[in-house]
Formats: C-alpha cells, sequence, structure tokens
C-alpha cells in the first residue's frame, strides 16, 4: 500500500460516513489511519475496520447491526 492507496481509501471511507456522533468517532478513527505510514496502517486496517463498525453500529452492541453499518459504507464504491 502507497501512501497515495491509503489516502484514497480513508478519504474514501471518511466521505461515506454519516455525519452525527457515530460517524465523528467513526471520522477520527480514519484520520488517525491516514497518519500512520502506510506500512504500519496496512496492518491496522484489520483494527481500524472492526471499530468503524463498532461506532457505526452504536451503543447497541450488535454485531448483525455493525456488519450492516460497515457494509452499507463500503458497499457503493467496493462492491
Amino acid at each position: 500500500m502507497t501512501a497515495a492507496d491509503l489516502a484514497a481509501l480513508a478519504g474514501s471511507l471518511a466521505t461515506r460516513v454519516p455525519a452525527d456522533r457515530a460517524g465523528d468517532a467513526a471520522r477520527a478513527r480514519i484520520a488517525a489511519l491516514g497518519a500512520l505510514p502506510p506500512e504500519r496502517a496496512l496492518s491496522e486496517l484489520p483494527d481500524l475496520l472492526a471499530g468503524i463498525e463498532r461506532d457505526l453500529a452504536g451503543p447497541c452492541g450488535d454485531p448483525d447491526a455493525e456488519h450492516e453499518a460497515m457494509r452499507v459504507l463500503v458497499h457503493e464504491r467496493h462492491p
């Protein structure tokens, strides 16, 4: 993964999160990912995506809601 790839991924994800508190938390995670060196970002990507799922699903802690939130987030650009 190059720095340009990382920036494109972060930008793509950030534009799709909702404009609410859950989205704010998800955008903070995405910004943190974008600040990492690309080689480290790639290794942390699975944890980041899991965190975004939790942020978007809200406090219910429902794994199905988490998965659906992430699916909706990335489906349009990454079917």
